[in-house]
């Protein structure tokens, strides 16, 4: 009972939360900061700067590192494979390959 009902707050709380993206500043590109690598800067700008607040810059690294935007509810993106791994080639009987001639 106990774990059903985690796994009724943890579905609850999915349902109320949204996949953010992490959409850098102009400048932040220009002197080659990013999202995920500027704590400083996120902790001056996010939910405090009007133009950051508005296009709600470094949406995700900002919920994340506790500067989120008012009535925002970051989740995790799901990790989707993009297909199967490519294996390793085999040599095939009678298939010799020649790396120097």
């Amino acid at each position: 009972e106990k774990v059903r009902n985690e796994k009724l707050k943890i579905s609850a709380r999915m349902s109320s939360c949204k996949v953010c993206t992490d959409t850098e500043a102009i400048w932040m590109t220009y002197q080659k900061e990013s999202c995920d690598t500027s704590p400083e800067t996120l902790e001056r700008l996010c939910n405090k700067n009007k133009y950051w607040t508005k296009y709600r810059i470094c949406e995700d690294s900002c919920f994340h590192a506790g500067f989120g935007y008012d009535g925002e509810e970051c989740c995790s993106s799901p990790t989707i494979p993009t297909s199967q791994p490519t294996p390793s080639p085999t040599q095939q009987p009678g298939n010799d390959f020649e790396l120097f001639a």
